[in-house]
């Protein structure tokens, strides 16, 4: 055997040994990928943009002080929206869950009151005003708001609502994506007005570290979005995801059921791993990506820099 044809040998069995493990991908592998991932984000984190048109409302120590511990009455949250919408945000997403009536309504209030002849009257005046999650659920119907909701490995029989259509190319997603039987959702009061509703979900790696999100999950037999993808969705006006899987028209599957492959939300094609989960590239942390609520609420912070933050 010449030394160039045992060369090629030698070539050969290292290009199959590689295809082999990559096929089996073992544990051991997997943890070293997962390592030379964070390596890379390490190394070479994301640049944050300024010019990115996303913010966060940030509950700082400050608003807490200024304007009370959490949680706050949800009339201080339909005053916080109403600026947002004024100023023009394409979109605002509560990635908090209401799930029970907000205790700091009138007539919930009342009820911690003393007894006496002297409050009678006032009690039954307060039992005829509007509870807060009315007020706020009002506001959030004439807002692009997105309600998060999450799902639940227990079986509460407590759907969130459906704000977007689903289609696809290729294998079911509904085989692929994380799934659970139900989620812990808002009011339905709440729930209703919104335009959009997303999963806050995400699913742990084995040693706790967020290297994926999911962009869709499932909840019984329905298909919902995240909430990052419906904010997406939202902020473009779209009403409909697309999402492309093993088996679709130019998807090479070789008749095996791989998984999904991407997602469309609107203009943006997101590529995803077999469970519909997107890769994150993180970027340093920066007070920059940051809005005071009390800023916000306090009018200290422009309608132009608000619009702009916000899609």
């Amino acid at each position: 055997m010449g030394p160039r044809l045992l060369y090629s040998l030698i070539i050969g069995a290292a290009i199959l040994a590689s295809l082999v493990l990559r096929v089996w991908d073992p544990t051991p592998v997997a943890r070293l990928r997962s390592l030379v991932f964070d390596s890379y984000q390490r190394l070479a984190p994301l640049k944050f943009d300024p010019e990115l048109p996303v913010r966060i409302v940030d509950i700082d120590e400050e608003s807490l002080q200024r304007i009370g511990q959490w949680p706050w009455p949800r009339t201080i949250l339909s005053d916080l929206l109403v600026k947002l919408r004024d100023a023009g945000a394409a979109t605002v997403g509560f990635d908090m869950v209401f799930p029970e009536p907000d205790r700091m309504s009138p007539a919930n209030a009342v009820k911690f009151w003393p007894q006496s002849d002297q409050l009678t009257q006032l009690k039954t005046e307060l039992d005829a005003l509007p509870s807060n999650d009315e007020i706020f659920a009002e506001t959030i119907g004439t807002a692009p708001v997105v309600m998060g909701f999450i799902a639940s490995p227990m079986n509460q029989h407590a759907l969130p609502e459906a704000k977007a259509g689903m289609s696809f190319g290729g294998d079911d997603p509904r085989l692929f994506a994380p799934h659970y039987p139900s989620a812990t959702s808002s009011l339905k009061e709440l729930q209703t007005p919104a335009v959009g509703a997303g999963a806050l979900n995400w699913v742990p790696e084995y040693d706790q570290i967020i290297r994926r999100m999911p962009i869709l999950v499932t909840l019984d037999e329905t298909l919902y979005p995240s909430f990052s993808a419906d904010l997406l969705r939202v902020a473009q006006g779209a009403s409909t995801y697309v999402v492309k899987s093993s088996g679709a028209s130019g998807e090479k599957a070789f008749g095996e059921q791989t998984g999904i492959v991407k997602v469309r939300v609107g203009d943006f094609e997101v590529p995803t791993d077999a469970n519909g989960q997107m890769w994150l590239h993180f970027s340093p942390q920066t007070r920059d990506r940051y809005l005071p609520a009390w800023k916000i609420l306090d009018g200290e912070i422009g309608e132009d820099e608000i619009a702009a933050a916000f899609f």
